[in-house]
């Protein structure tokens, strides 16, 4: 991020730091509401009224583990937009399954314009992306209000739930591919210093030579290379979405069960509300595969694509193999603990 601050102009660079500031203090203010929230409320229990809206009610596991974009941003400005509009009751007509296909075929376009070789479009792209990503929560939101529903939570045994994990899937994988053609056209070649030129030339896709003072080897990275550069950030998108899934449903069994013993409820809402949880919950919004493609759409508006491939993957997965690690650990603490 400081990177993209320093290369930009000095109006550019205040504009920026002072959004980047502003949603920085705005998360950690909402994240604050709801951690004394959960320190008050039960899981599953709504304290909203029929007209009401709040992004910390009914609470529930799945909630607690949606990252920041979703939980604070698009889901809010969705759910106000249905009460205000009355969307879902006005165009009752309008299924879930349709505004699926309506974002799939948004991301389709915003694909398209991601490898352009201007700026402007590219960055039309990302924001054609964001109102996917918008959609995405609004087909929820009107699913929900179908069903009479107001927990934020999965039903696995809709035909829904599928379409739209599939079309989110592929929505950005096509994303993805487009990033990755734009990187094919755009991607300067560099020189190899002199002595790793053998070891550089192979391992960035350049023919193997020996480079000398008059002619040093140019590594033109090959198509093969830049697939795999972004492929290896997008598998850690996949990877993560499907273990924050995974561990999602692991805590509702601990958390969202109800527990004959009264001992042991206390014991389970203890360990719900403690810190060591309520860390584990932060890592996972932090990681969550939603996330890391809000990421990645930021870093191609500010055109540092190449630069963020070339830092993040390494990082990112051992962190992701950190937070499972301390997931799973977690989890069968618990679970022995109230003897699950």
């Amino acid at each position: 991020m400081f990177s993209l601050l320093g290369k930009a102009a000095p109006s550019q660079r205040t504009a920026l730091a002072f959004v980047c500031a502003s949603f920085f203090v705005y998360f950690v203010m909402m994240d604050m509401t709801q951690y004394f929230t959960l320190q008050t409320q039960k899981l599953l229990e709504d304290t909203n009224t029929a007209s009401g809206y709040s992004p910390f009610s009914p609470m529930s596991i799945k909630l607690l583990l949606t990252n920041y974009v979703e939980h604070y941003l698009t889901t809010p400005t969705v759910e106000y937009f249905d009460r205000i509009t009355k969307f879902s009751k006005i165009f009752y007509f309008i299924t879930p399954n349709m505004i699926t296909l309506s974002h799939f075929l948004l991301a389709l376009v915003a694909t398209r314009m991601a490898y352009s070789d201007f700026l402007y479009y590219r960055r039309v792209a990302v924001v054609l992306f964001y109102i996917r990503s918008w959609l995405d929560a609004l087909d929820g939101v009107v699913y929900r209000s179908h069903k009479g529903e107001h927990i934020y939570t999965s039903n696995k045994n809709e035909w829904g739930y599928l379409v739209d994990a599939l079309a989110d899937t592929a929505g950005g994988v096509f994303f993805c591919t487009g990033m990755w053609w734009h990187l094919t056209k755009t991607v300067k070649p560099k020189q190899a210093p002199l002595d790793q030129s053998w070891k550089i030339s192979l391992e960035e896709g350049g023919e193997p030579s020996i480079a000398t003072e008059k002619h040093p080897i140019v590594v033109k990275y090959s198509k093969k290379y830049l697939y795999l550069m972004i492929w290896k950030y997008g598998l850690l998108i996949f990877i993560s979405a499907g273990a924050w899934t995974y561990a999602t449903e692991k805590y509702q069994e601990v958390y969202e069960v109800a527990l004959a013993d009264q001992e042991k409820q206390v014991l389970q809402l203890a360990s719900l509300r403690s810190n060591t949880t309520w860390f584990i919950f932060w890592l996972w919004r932090m990681l969550e595969g939603q996330l890391l493609l809000h990421v990645i759409c930021i870093v191609h508006f500010c055109d540092k694509l190449w630069d963020f491939l070339n830092f993040i993957p390494v990082y990112g997965y051992a962190a992701f193999i950190f937070l499972n690690g301390l997931t799973h650990l977690h989890i069968y603490q618990v679970r022995s603990s109230l003897g699950l």
